[in-house]
């Protein structure tokens, strides 16, 4: 701590550190912008499905058949891409089983998916919903209503009858694509 021997000195000490805090304050810098990270071009979605089928979309069981074997990856384009197999082989329009469609038909081919993502994928519940932006109890309770649903055509007598029964129930069915 500096000393002074005169009030004058104390007075002066105080003028200059006052004028020195009174100037004109420094332009504050402009900076760039930072880089924007490149982007790169998003990879062909069909491309590894469409080495394994160059004709035509497989089947859902195709697909799960080649995932499981290990032919396709277990990732999150493929657990997407599965959807699109889905939807394309159960006649629905496209976006329907990730969207938020609540009518019964799109429904229960979202909790097939749930299960499908689950168990074949190994996907947590958490990073399931995250794919399509639901939270982990909705994929915990979509895998239970389709677990109810495969005992119910499984140890049905009339397997035809009671998936028809789930399908028509009274809240009625998801739009399908128009021929």
């Amino acid at each position: 701590m500096q000393k002074f021997a005169t009030p004058t000195e104390l007075q002066q000490h105080y003028k200059a550190i006052r004028a020195r805090l009174r100037s004109a304050k420094p332009a504050l810098a402009i900076l760039p912008p930072p880089p924007r990270p490149e982007v790169k071009p998003a990879p062909a979605k069909l491309t590894e499905v469409r080495s394994l089928w160059p004709d035509e979309l497989p089947s859902v069981q195709e697909f799960l058949r080649a995932v499981e074997i290990g032919a396709l990856q277990k990732s999150t384009a493929n657990a997407i891409l599965l959807a699109t197999v889905m939807e394309e082989q159960y006649g629905l329009e496209r976006g329907k089983i990730l969207g938020g469609d609540r009518r019964a038909r799109c429904a229960l081919h979202r909790q097939e998916w749930f299960y499908y993502v689950v168990n074949t994928f190994g996907f947590s519940l958490p990073k399931t919903g995250k794919l399509i932006g639901r939270d982990h109890t909705t994929v915990l309770y979509g895998l239970r209503r389709y677990e109810e649903y495969l005992q119910k055509v499984l140890y049905a007598p009339d397997k035809l009858a009671a998936h028809k029964a789930v399908m028509n129930d009274r809240r009625g069915g998801c739009k399908t694509v128009k021929d």
